[in-house]
């Protein structure tokens, strides 16, 4: 059950992070385009 909720939350933290990193370069590529 502890094996189960620890790889849970190491995925859910992976995803978040990835999504946080995705946001940023979207975001910087918005505020420049083309750039």
């Amino acid at each position: 059950m502890e094996r189960i909720t620890s790889r849970l939350f190491h995925w859910v933290y992976y995803l978040a992070a990835a999504l946080y990193f995705l946001a940023t370069v979207l975001r910087t590529l918005l505020i420049n385009p083309g750039g």
